[in-house]
């Protein structure tokens, strides 16, 4: 473990002003805090950036009571090695954290996560949000092997590892999402169809067709209302619409409670998961050799990565390089 002689006096966060639609993203200096009992002192490396990130930085949604305050540091997906703890009778030298958009944080000893060895930094980020949220979703969606599953956002951060996750676990998987990028992405990672949700006629009728009577379910990543709207129509019986996708307002689910009961479905939401949730995830990436396609920005390029986000045109999974860009 580093002494705390090895500890510099100050390091760089990215910090969000004004947050709305013309929020302007900075990086400033800040002094490094001592951990007090029970915390440990975390040096960041990565974090991934996760399209919540991107709606609290922008204010879209505010109507839902979410929000960040003015000159906050947002982020939840940090990577980091411990410099420094106060926690008697425990060691955490060389373990990796959940952290945020900054150098270095203080946290409670008891959110240290082991991550696996083999798995890098900047892919062990996404993981903790985006990988668990869509290991999660496939394990509560009862799905069996040689089952359908259609993933909104296919090609996005959550989408491309939901692809990869599901045909571990034998599945078969229609990815809807735009682009020739996108497209590529997915089939990389083993969709067995890829449809064009700009180009494609009648999404819902191509589903129902590639199916035989529709997908056992349906994840929806995307946070659009064609998304759920769409997602729910596309269900077989028996079918689980998925939810994970966040609106910017308050849109009611896009099923009657007699479509509901007519095709017998259910429909859940997930967010996330505990960290016994997380070192499952870890676990199965593990075993199964899962990638993370990540598109790595220095710390001084935030503002272009939360533009890129807003706009869709990120494929895969954004991630900061903490050690970079640190020009204030």
């Amino acid at each position: 473990m580093a002494t705390s002689s090895a500890i510099p006096k100050s390091y760089t966060a990215v910090v969000i002003k004004q947050p709305g639609p013309d929020a302007r993203i900075s990086l400033e200096q800040r002094s490094v805090p001592c951990p007090g009992p029970g915390e440990l002192l975390v040096c960041l490396s990565h974090s991934g950036v996760c399209h919540g990130d991107v709606s609290l930085v922008y204010d879209d949604w505010q109507e839902l009571g979410f929000t960040i305050e003015n000159s906050e540091t947002p982020g939840h997906e940090g990577i980091g090695t411990v410099r420094e703890e106060r926690c008697p009778n425990q060691v955490h030298s060389g373990r990796q954290v959940n952290g945020s958009f900054q150098q270095y944080i203080l946290i409670p000893a008891s959110n240290s996560l082991h991550i696996p060895p083999g798995i890098k930094s900047e892919d062990a980020g996404p993981l903790l949000c985006a990988g668990v949220t869509m290991y999660r979703a496939l394990k509560f969606s009862r799905l069996e092997p040689g089952e359908w599953v259609a993933i909104t956002g296919g090609g996005g951060g959550l989408g491309h590892l939901g692809i990869q996750f599901a045909k571990a676990m034998s599945l078969r998987v229609i990815a809807i999402d735009t682009g020739s990028d996108k497209e590529a992405l997915c089939r990389r990672f083993g969709a067995d169809d890829f449809l064009d949700y700009a180009t494609t006629k009648d999404l819902v009728d191509k589903v129902m067709s590639l199916t035989d009577g529709g997908a056992n379910a349906v994840v929806a990543v995307a946070a659009s209302k064609a998304s759920y709207i769409q997602g729910a129509a596309m269900l077989a019986v028996g079918g689980c619409l998925t939810c994970i996708g966040l609106p910017h307002d308050n849109l009611d689910m896009p099923m009657t409670v007699a479509e509901c009961i007519g095709k017998s479905c259910h429909i859940i939401g997930i967010n996330a998961g505990s960290l016994a949730d997380t070192e499952e995830t870890l676990q199965f990436v593990a075993k199964h050799d899962i990638k993370v396609s990540t598109q790595v920005f220095q710390m001084n390029q935030a503002e272009e990565v939360f533009r890129k986000l807003a706009a869709g045109t990120i494929v895969g999974r954004a991630v900061l390089d903490l050690r970079t860009g640190l020009d204030v």
